[in-house]
């Protein structure tokens, strides 16, 4: 009855009636131009911090059981329609066009694939050196290869005002600018922008390297261009985040931002920045 066996992505039944979609896959995309996730026989599990640039996160479900078992656990399965997905977290979606082909089809799918390729990430665990005021391409050797950042200003990882998870965040300190860039990312089918925000506390958890915020708003800027290359310093102010909105007490908010049309665009790049600050207080962090 393939009414009632769940569908895949690619148009496979899940094994037996009511199959589970309760696998966690992440799939290493191809290293082509732009990546693909190129065909199932191809898929390689396993994103490593390293190597990995594009990579695609959802649940997945066995539709061949006997591949399944005899390619040891490489072939046999596929991704599920989001809805059919148990356990994934759907603020975590979005669609890019490293998917090449497919990367249409599920944005077609109007948020039945609520899994996401996931285009720039970071940690901030994973960084060595000093490299504020640098280039991209002075930045110090980082084993996280999906962390594509332009350029910082007084900006940079550290665990001076905590961190979300393992042992630094992004770290907003300094005088003059506080930034941080990336690098142009294809979103040319839109996408998400998730973090986790934290503003100096109040009171006596605060410390002279994590201070209270006041009139230190993050502010995320962006800028699209029809090719790297072309650029101009057009920025465009997307959200503001006022200290006064957010806890005070040093926790942690977890922001999760849909990408306005206007965004969408074979090279978009983004700003964090921080206008506006007291140069000995005014910390904040960013982490995941």
């Amino acid at each position: 009855d393939e009414i009632s066996r769940r569908k895949t992505v690619s148009g496979f039944h899940c094994y037996k009636w009511y199959g589970s979609c309760d696998r966690n896959v992440c799939i290493h995309l191809n290293q082509t131009n732009p990546p693909t996730l190129g065909d199932l026989n191809d898929w390689k599990e396993g994103c490593s911090n390293a190597h990995s640039l594009d990579k695609i996160r959802g649940m997945a479900c066995v539709f061949d059981e006997e591949l399944f078992r005899r390619s040891s656990h490489r072939l046999g399965y596929d991704l599920c329609w989001g809805g059919k997905a148990k356990g994934w977290d759907t603020s975590l979606g979005g669609f890019h066009a490293a998917l090449g082909n497919k990367g249409k089809e599920f944005a077609d799918l109007g948020g039945k694939f609520t899994g996401g390729a996931y285009v720039m990430e970071d940690d901030f665990d994973h960084w060595s050196g000093l490299f504020n005021d640098r280039d991209a391409s002075q930045f110090p050797e980082k084993t996280y290869r999906s962390a594509l950042w332009a350029n910082m200003t007084n900006v940079e990882p550290s665990a001076k005002c905590g961190a979300w998870s393992g042992d630094r965040g992004l770290y907003f300190s300094g005088k003059k600018n506080r930034f941080a860039m990336t690098q142009p990312l294809d979103l040319r089918f839109g996408g998400v922008v998730n973090f986790r925000l934290k503003f100096g506390p109040e009171g006596p958890t605060a410390t002279s390297e994590c201070d209270s915020a006041f009139i230190g708003d993050l502010v995320i800027l962006y800028e699209t261009a029809a090719d790297p290359e072309l650029f101009t310093g057009n920025w465009t102010r997307w959200k503001v985040f006022p200290p006064p909105l957010y806890p005070n007490d040093g926790t942690w908010s977890f922001i999760s931002l849909k990408l306005p049309p206007d965004a969408w665009s074979p090279a978009t790049r983004f700003k964090f920045d921080q206008p506006k600050f007291i140069d000995r207080a005014d910390h904040l962090s960013l982490d995941d």
